[in-house]
């Protein structure tokens, strides 16, 4: 299970809102209003950043040398 107590909740809480908005910041900066208006090479760097910041908010954070 991913979450096993209440620090790592709030953790996953946290960084959810904040990956979340810089988002939202990303996206009014590039005036991007619609996913229709990407291009394909855009769609695809979409989908992995998407799976690149999901994997950020559920995975536990390591250091250098774990």
């Amino acid at each position: 299970m991913f979450i096993s107590s209440f620090t790592d909740a709030l953790r996953v809480v946290v960084s959810t809102i904040l990956i979340y908005d810089l988002l939202i910041l990303v996206l009014r900066i590039s005036g991007k209003h619609v996913i229709s208006q990407f291009s394909a090479i855009q769609f695809a760097v979409a989908i992995s950043v998407g799976n690149l910041l999901a994997t950020t908010i559920l995975d536990k954070p390591a250091g250098l040398c774990a």
